[in-house]
């Protein structure tokens, strides 16, 4: 019993030890300079910093494919003037025809579409009740013809009309 409570007593004054040697290392670098990081900092001297008259450049058109370990005969009109492809849009097509059809009061919120179908479904509420509708389907004598990102077109009697989100 004696002998343990004189090795905690041994180990408890090396741990201080040692807490005492990284105390006092870390105060000692937060408190001075040392000699070599004074000379440096005084011998620095600012760097001109260059100065670029144009920061463009043309890419070279590759004529060995690196992957494929051949040459390839492109022929390719190099300019200056970067384009973009022009992409379709999604979008209905504009009918504007005056129709004497009484329609109801329609909102269109959006589609689902689902990854195994290549049908859309549209969300279309009529007369504040909110329907899920497929394409060429019909619900209350409304028929939902095409449905699109941002409309959807529908037919009732005879006549078309396209509702907007």
């Amino acid at each position: 019993m004696k002998q343990r409570k004189i090795m905690n007593k041994v180990l408890l004054l090396g741990v201080l030890v040692i807490w005492v040697f990284v105390l006092k290392r870390a105060f000692s670098i937060w408190g001075k300079e040392s000699e070599g990081v004074r000379n440096l900092v005084e011998n620095a001297t600012p760097a001109k910093i260059p100065y670029f008259e144009k920061d463009t450049f043309k890419l070279l058109v590759l004529d060995r494919d690196p992957f494929l370990e051949y040459r390839s005969e492109r022929k390719l009109k190099v300019t200056d003037k970067v384009t973009r492809p022009r992409v379709q849009k999604n979008t209905a097509p504009k009918v504007a025809k005056a129709s004497k059809t009484q329609w109801p009061k329609l909102q269109y919120y959006g589609y689902l579409q689902a990854d195994s179908r290549s049908e859309k479904m549209a969300l279309i509420k009529i007369d504040g009740k909110l329907h899920r509708i497929r394409e060429k389907t019909t619900v209350e004598s409304i028929q939902v013809m095409k449905v699109y990102k941002d409309s959807v077109v529908l037919k009732r009697d005879g006549s078309r009309k396209v509702i907007a989100k």
